[in-house]
């Protein structure tokens, strides 16, 4: 079982690769990265999938947070200003445990947290 194309890309997005690291007559393109991504074992591919999962639902919770921040206070409920925050420390972290994990530096670069609410 190997990574799916989708995976590949979604990898290269969280670790905040340009989208065409993987496209072979890109200037972008990086063997190395691509290299990387096809050759995992199959315990490897399971905690790249683990990971990617992770770090989609970690998004979409920042995307939520993000657009609960002009509310402090719902009914009861008191949200905690420092979620945003907390998020993205925790994404940072699955962020670098991808990097350890696949051996593929986040790109200095990486620009691609959740920051805009729709």
């Amino acid at each position: 079982m190997a990574l799916t194309d989708t995976q590949k890309a979604q990898t290269i997005y969280f670790l905040g690769w340009p989208g065409k690291t993987l496209i072979q007559d890109s200037t972008n393109y990086s063997k190395i990265v691509s290299d990387r991504l096809d050759n995992l074992t199959t315990d490897l591919e399971n905690q790249v999938t683990v990971l990617l999962n992770k770090l989609k639902k970690i998004d979409d919770k920042l995307e939520e947070a993000l657009c609960r921040m002009s509310t402090s206070k719902v009914d009861n409920i008191t949200i905690n200003p420092h979620e945003r925050n907390l998020l993205r420390g925790e994404r940072k972290m699955h962020q670098y445990l991808l990097s350890d994990l696949l051996d593929i530096p986040i790109h200095a670069s990486s620009t691609n947290m959740v920051d805009i609410c729709v």
